[in-house]
């Protein structure tokens, strides 16, 4: 099939996605309202105690704007110290001074913490210093939230597609990297005999993967998602968030197999949110869309919901992706799109082909992409 054909079928499904989606915003709307006036009131979450993660030491990359801003300001309010991975140090100092000022101002005083630190996940070279100096100040990590990521093309300082790169390669040497310091988290009811007598037990670590509906328009192509040079129609987002949701299963995979080890990874799709990943769409449309925004999508506030769930919620063992909207029990699409808000939802997330062949070719492929870059037999 012609790839312009390809692409005109793609564009219609995802014209009829997002109109099935409206239209299922305003039915279910209006009686979601009615429904959690009348029924979830006196059971609603109530604010998290402020020193719900005291002691406790978060990463949360991309957090000097937009979601990853409103996730590390969540976590601080609980008492975590919150390292602000970001790439611009003007902006990112900005953040950390005004996050900061935020928790000394509110009535509810709060131990939690923030600190800039420089991390471009465009270059793998600065992802590993970023490891090295958190190391050295730190040595202990007891939440990763995996949150920067743009839909721009470009490519990266080591030739990548720009998107991928970001979103995902990025992120996944970031996370190799810090998994020594996560796997020290001990679960000791898996220990028996003497190792459990001498274990001591400490608290899940989480990594918390960003994802969005777009994985459902995702390929499995990783060496055509790295790929720089790809046109417009070519964009490698969809691929990024579902190499995300393959990433979540695959880490899980291993934790499942290290007895002891109390670490867990959660995939968190936002929702359509009104943040700065939109800051690329051609000027003279931004009206339009800044008005369907303005109806549709969500607050950066409400869109970190999933993200802050997954990072320090109590969840069922099975859930490995979170989502902000309404669902019924019986399909995804086009009810993952935009709905009605509740917070964070589980459902299973969408993998085309098989789990397991996407997992294995996806961390030969990233591995194999690092060692070529850094000149490394592994990552």
């Amino acid at each position: 099939m012609p790839k312009s054909i390809s692409k005109m079928r793609e564009a219609i499904f995802t014209t009829g996605l997002f109109l099935g989606a409206v239209s299922w915003f305003i039915l279910a709307c209006p009686l979601y309202f009615l429904y959690k006036k009348l029924i979830l009131r006196a059971v609603l979450a109530k604010e998290a105690p402020t020193d719900q993660l005291t002691g406790k030491i978060a990463i949360v990359t991309g957090s000097n704007c937009g979601i990853g801003f409103e996730t590390a300001k969540a976590l601080g309010s609980r008492g975590c110290t919150v390292v602000l991975a970001c790439r611009h140090p003007e902006r990112g100092t900005r953040a950390e001074k005004t996050l900061n000022e935020s928790l000394q101002s509110h009535e509810a005083k709060s131990p939690g913490h923030f600190v800039y630190m420089n991390l471009d996940l465009s270059s793998l070279e600065s992802v590993e210093k970023f490891c090295k100096e958190y190391l050295q100040r730190y040595g202990r990590l007891d939440i990763l939230v995996n949150n920067a990521g743009l839909n721009a093309g470009g490519s990266t300082a080591d030739g990548f597609d720009l998107v991928f790169g970001v979103n995902f390669l990025g992120h996944y040497y970031l996370t190799q990297l810090l998994l020594p310091l996560l796997r020290s988290r001990r679960r000791c009811s898996d220990l028996k005999g003497e190792e459990r007598k001498l274990c001591n037990e400490e608290p899940e670590a989480r990594i918390v993967n960003l994802a969005s509906v777009m994985h459902h328009n995702g390929h499995t192509d990783w060496l055509r998602a790295l790929k720089a040079g790809k046109g417009i129609m070519d964009s490698s987002y969809a691929s990024s968030k579902l190499a995300m949701v393959v990433y979540t299963y695959m880490l899980n995979g291993e934790f499942s197999k290290e007895k002891g080890v109390a670490i867990r990874a959660i995939a968190a799709n936002p929702g359509a949110v009104q943040s700065e990943i939109w800051r690329f769409i051609p000027a003279f449309v931004q009206p339009l869309t800044a008005s369907l925004m303005n109806v549709f999508f969500l607050t950066p506030q409400q869109g970190c919901s999933t993200s802050v769930a997954a990072a320090c919620d109590e969840l069922e063992k099975n859930i490995v992706y979170l989502q902000p909207y309404l669902m019924p029990s019986w399909g995804r699409l086009p009810f993952e799109v935009v709905g009605p808000y509740v917070g964070a939802q589980p459902m299973d997330p969408w993998i085309p082909g098989s789990l397991e062949e996407a997992k294995t070719s996806l961390a030969e492929v990233c591995d194999a992409a690092i060692a070529r870059t850094l000149g490394k037999k592994d990552c």
